[in-house]
């Protein structure tokens, strides 16, 4: 049961840090080429972080579930 929960988890972080980087990546080229671009950043950032409760909450399932 450990070994599954470890593996949700590392899933779950690994995506979290993958669509992290995606994100920052796109907003850099984006905001060099687009005079709104700071604003956009702003919702973007606040918008990726609901995201996180969502991913912990389906860690917390996960981890109950077994």
């Amino acid at each position: 049961m450990s070994i599954v929960l470890l593996f949700v988890t590392l899933i779950a972080f690994f995506g979290l840090g993958l669509s992290t980087i995606f994100w920052i990546g796109f907003w850099d080229g984006f905001l060099r080429a687009s005079p709104y671009g700071k604003e956009l950043l702003i919702d973007s950032l606040t918008g990726r972080a609901f995201g996180i409760p969502i991913i912990c909450a389906l860690w917390l399932i996960a981890y109950f579930a077994l």
